[in-house]
Parts: C-alpha cells; sequence; structure tokens
C-alpha cells in the first residue's frame, strides 16, 4: 500500500485563500460597526448643514506659531469666507465654536479662525469659556490665573484682563480660576452684560465653549452670542453625537450657522478631491501669441 502524505501546496493555497477571505470578513465587519461620520457630504445630509471647511489632520498647533506664509492658512480662510458670507445677511459678531463631545479640536479651529480675522485687518477677541478644561492660554503661552470669572464675579475691569498676542489686531481673555463661586456662572446677567460690551469694542468675538453634551454652560454660552459654529471631528463620535448636539442647539434657539468637519484623513477619500493642493495661478499671453506663463503660487499663504 502506497503511503497517503499531506499535499502541503494545496493545503497552503487553501489556507491562504480563507484567511482572506476571513480578512475581508472581519474588515467588512468592523466598516459596518463603525457609525462614525467618514464624509462631509454625509455630514451635510444628515444635519443639514453646510459644511463650512474641512480641516485635514496634518495642522496640529496654531497658526501663530507658524510662519505668515504657510499652507494651512487656507483652509480656515475658507471657513472665514464662509462666515463673512452670513454676516453680509445678518448682524453676526459674537460666535461661539462648540462640539457634542470632548478633543474634537474646537479650540485649535476657533483660535485658526480668529487669527485669520485678525491678519484681514479685524478687530478680534478669543475668550475662553471652557472654564472646566480651559486650553487657549497653553496655544497662546500666556497665564490664565486672571480672566473672564473674575470679570463676572468680581468684577474687574476688562482692560485689567485681556492680554494681547503677537498679532496686533487679535486679543485674548483668559478663562480665569475655577473656584467653588464660579458655579453657575454662565446663568448671571453681568455675563451676557459682558459679552455684549466686547462687541462694542471689537469686531468679531469668538467664545470657545465646553462640550454641549453633559455640561448645562455650553447651551447658555451659545444663547448669548450670535451664532454657533459645531466642529465635528472624522470618525471620533458616533452620528447620534452631532445629531442629539444639533438638535440641543435649535431647541435652545441658537443660530448654528454650519459645521467644520475636523481632523480628516484627506488622502482616504474622493470627497476631498482638490482640497489637498490649492493653487493659485495668473497667467499672461506674450505678444507673439506664445503660450502662457503660468506662476504656481502653491505655498504661498
Amino acid at each position: 500500500l502506497r503511503a497517503k502524505y499531506p499535499n502541503i501546496p494545496l493545503n497552503l493555497s487553501v489556507g491562504v485563500v480563507v484567511g482572506l477571505l476571513l480578512g475581508v470578513c472581519v474588515a467588512f465587519f468592523i466598516e459596518y460597526l463603525d457609525t462614525s461620520i467618514k464624509t462631509s457630504s454625509e455630514l451635510e445630509q444628515m444635519l443639514q448643514k453646510q459644511v463650512m471647511a474641512v480641516i485635514p489632520d496634518t495642522i496640529k498647533r496654531p497658526l501663530i506659531e507658524m510662519a505668515d506664509v504657510n499652507p494651512f492658512a487656507e483652509y480656515y480662510r475658507v471657513l472665514r469666507a464662509n462666515i463673512e458670507s452670513f454676516q453680509k445677511s445678518s448682524p453676526i459678531q459674537s460666535i461661539c465654536f462648540c462640539s457634542g463631545g470632548t478633543g474634537e479640536g474646537k479650540s485649535l479651529t476657533l483660535l485658526n479662525t480668529a487669527y485669520t480675522f485678525a491678519k484681514a485687518g479685524k478687530r478680534v477677541i478669543v475668550v475662553d469659556c471652557d472654564i472646566r478644561r480651559p486650553s487657549l492660554h497653553n496655544y497662546l503661552g500666556v497665564d490664565r490665573n486672571i480672566g473672564l470669572l473674575d470679570v463676572v464675579i468680581k468684577g474687574f475691569p476688562l482692560e485689567e484682563v485681556i492680554q494681547s498676542t503677537s498679532v496686533p489686531d487679535l486679543h485674548f481673555l483668559p478663562s480665569g480660576l475655577v473656584t467653588p463661586e464660579t458655579i453657575g456662572v454662565f446663568t448671571s446677567d453681568h455675563f451676557q452684560e459682558i459679552a455684549t460690551n466686547l462687541k462694542e469694542r471689537y469686531d468679531v468675538v469668538f467664545m470657545d465653549c465646553p462640550p454641549i453634551l453633559g455640561i448645562s454652560d455650553a447651551i447658555l454660552i451659545a444663547q448669548a452670542v450670535d451664532a454657533a459654529i459645531l466642529v465635528v471631528q472624522y470618525k471620533r463620535y458616533p452620528k447620534s453625537v452631532p445629531q442629539l448636539t444639533i438638535t440641543a442647539l435649535e431647541n435652545a434657539g441658537v443660530n448654528v450657522l454650519g459645521v467644520v468637519f475636523n481632523n480628516v484623513k484627506l488622502s482616504h477619500s474622493d470627497d476631498y478631491y482638490g482640497y489637498n493642493s490649492i493653487y493659485y495661478r495668473s497667467s499672461s499671453r506674450t505678444k507673439d501669441g506664445g503660450s502662457s506663463k503660468v506662476e504656481d503660487f502653491s505655498s504661498s499663504y
């Protein structure tokens, strides 16, 4: 009798094929379970709000730390242009940036947007109203020990707590230190008076809110300004989070201008074709009718 030996090549081939099929099935199953938002068109359709800007995940630090000419500022100039389009039709002077949950990048988005307004010649102030987890003072490298809470509770004059930055038209009002007496500070009439006072002093007022879901302060801050912008981070939370956030804002009567889709991996989706390289070109035809001369200003932001 002939001894039967295992067919090693066949078994290896079958194992590879089965392994690949299982891997594909697992990948599709994980994708099926992932209910986060992956494209700006999906975000617009779900929330019925305009996506005012798509910010890539390559931006990790504030524009104020970078050279004046850098390739990242244009993403925030797009956001500035969309805000300005709303300002033409309605009196929107104070704006808060908010998010549904933590870690969606609203503070950095706010600061970089304010920077573009200031560089365009607007007199701008950034107010850190996220008193539980303030971060703007870290980006700007300043002290937050005295700030908004001291103005609201202790009556400090605004002139004593507003700080200047390295950008002449960009000013900063830090949060101040949280104490037991600061609980419910945003319910006071004094906070609303301060919000109105700042609008009289500055062309644009930007307020950084705590996350909307789970913290009542955010809704109160959003009600004190002219409009709100929601920041949603790419694939961070399930779709229910931005949906609940928009519903909470609208139920409170907040004017939501639109959404910023943040920390997006542009290279992973055809939905963002055209965002990766933005070119400003000028052409001039020679007198003899020759070919156009093209200048590439893709790195001149």
